[in-house]
């Protein structure tokens, strides 16, 4: 499961959030421009192995860094569920 400081770490790298205080509570909004988010997604797709889909992407999903840890964990959940029915499928016509 991914925490809150993995994305607090993410976000902070990036050296282009520098309105986020890492003492600051999780919760606290974030302020993204398009291209700050733009940023933050590639950056998340490439840390977490996960691919966002800009079709169901919704601007609450990175509203705080709370939020983006829950919707990245959803993400990776759907992923490995995936990759496991994916591998029993494999298996069983073999």
């Amino acid at each position: 499961m991914i925490t809150a400081n993995t994305i607090l770490d993410v976000v902070i790298a990036s050296e282009l959030f520098t309105e986020v205080d890492p003492d600051s509570s999780f919760d606290t909004p974030l302020h993204l421009d398009s291209m700050s988010l733009i940023w933050l997604i590639s950056a998340l797709e490439n840390r977490f192995a996960v691919e966002i889909d800009y079709r169901v992407l919704e601007l609450t999903h990175f509203h705080s860094i709370n939020s983006i840890c829950n919707f990245i964990n959803t993400l990776v959940q759907s992923s490995d569920s995936h990759n496991e029915s994916s591998s029993l499928a494999v298996e069983q016509e073999g």
